[in-house]
């Protein structure tokens, strides 16, 4: 297998993979990998761990060393059966798929690394459609499924991002998909103060962070590349941080008056005794020690810290993410009746927080309508 991932990064809580094809790095998965990885480096080994994997594949498979050498459109059919079933190899030395079983993974697993092999192939497609003027984005979000099929017949690589869903591979007409694990949406009102009381012990930096992903619902991301120049009052005298996302122009979110002046307190000690609040420390919340001092805070860094805190608390670490923050501050809109349109422009998202909704919650739990049988009792 001559195609590896290779970390680039001093600091490995917050690493930086690359793609190599016999340890020289390459151009365009790279660039690729510096688009969707601008704001989490988890997104960009993500992607760049797919990649490699289907690479190789390539390689394995069809003896494909150059991974824009594509002529067979079944490749991705291919590829996606490898990953969602097992299989045996038989007596003739052919692969034998186990569609009998349970698939290894969940259909929103399939989905997922089947688009991050599909976007990077869009991307090498954009110069050939005249597109190269779009953003990365064009060809996902903005093409409609009946635009894709009828530009696909003019393309080099329609037999990898053509595919529109699933249901267009040749799976199994039966596929036993495997079970999506049940997994943690949001924290108890218990487990924020316990959380809470615990990271303050730890550092007042790191009590603001967990609280101001809480109180916004911003993504751990937003809030760790935010700015120290960002966080201000307005002219209506509320404070205000200004978050970025990749290729979006600055969100503003409003910072509960409690939570303003628990960051303030940070900015004039912890963060001072660090940067002497110098100029040439960009970040709001930075690392207090280590090569990095001074510097943004890693994710890595925060996560380690927001687990212990948890353990400190009796919770299970493994459950604890700082996402669920923001899983939080979803479902506590909605429990306070605001529409899941207010709660989706509220957070930021694109197309709907219906995934970070925590239905489990009981007190989301309302009357459906008027009783159909109803009793007066004396």
């Amino acid at each position: 297998m001559y195609y590896t991932k290779l970390n680039i990064s001093e600091d490995r809580d917050n690493p930086k993979h690359i793609i190599c094809y016999k340890d020289l790095p390459l151009y365009y998965p790279n660039q690729f990998l510096d688009t969707k990885g601008i704001n989490s480096a988890e997104t960009r080994t993500a992607y760049a761990k797919d990649l490699v994997r289907f690479f190789n594949y390539l390689e394995d498979i069809y003896d494909i060393t150059d991974y824009r050498v594509i002529h067979n459109d079944n490749i991705l059919n291919d590829f996606m059966k490898s990953i969602i079933y097992d299989f045996v190899i038989d007596s003739s030395g052919n692969k034998r798929f186990l569609y009998e079983n349970k698939t290894m993974i969940t259909p929103n697993t399939a989905n997922t690394y089947m688009s991050r092999i599909q976007n990077f192939y869009l991307q090498l497609e954009k110069p050939l459609l005249g597109l190269i003027e779009f953003d990365s984005d064009y060809l996902e979000k903005m093409l409609t499924n009946k635009q894709k099929r009828r530009i696909r017949q003019r393309t080099s690589y329609k037999g990898i991002w053509g595919i529109l869903d699933l249901t267009e591979l040749d799976l199994h007409a039966n596929t036993k998909w495997k079970d999506k694990s049940k997994k943690k949406k949001s924290f108890t009102s218990d487990e924020v103060n316990w959380l809470v009381a615990n990271l303050r012990n730890k550092s007042l930096r790191d009590e603001c962070i967990f609280l101001t992903c809480l109180e916004t619902g911003a993504r751990i991301t937003e809030v760790l590349t935010s700015l120290k120049k960002s966080f201000k009052q307005n002219s209506n005298g509320v404070w205000t941080l200004a978050i970025t996302e990749s290729k979006t122009q600055p969100r503003y979110v409003a910072v509960q008056p409690y939570l303003a002046k628990k960051i303030n307190q940070y900015i004039n000690t912890e963060r001072r005794r660090v940067t002497n609040n110098s100029s040439e420390y960009e970040n709001l919340f930075v690392a207090a020690k280590g090569v990095t001092k001074g510097l943004r805070l890693s994710y890595g860094a925060f996560r380690v810290n927001l687990k212990e805190a948890g353990e400190k608390a009796g919770m299970d670490a493994t459950t604890i993410m700082s996402h669920l923050a923001r899983g939080t501050k979803a479902t506590q809109m909605v429990i306070e009746g605001k529409t899941k349109e207010e709660a989706r422009i509220a957070l930021g998202n694109k197309i709907t927080i219906n995934p970070y909704i925590d239905y489990g919650n009981p007190e989301l739990v309302r009357y459906t309508g008027k009783a159909l049988y109803y009793i007066d009792e004396e």
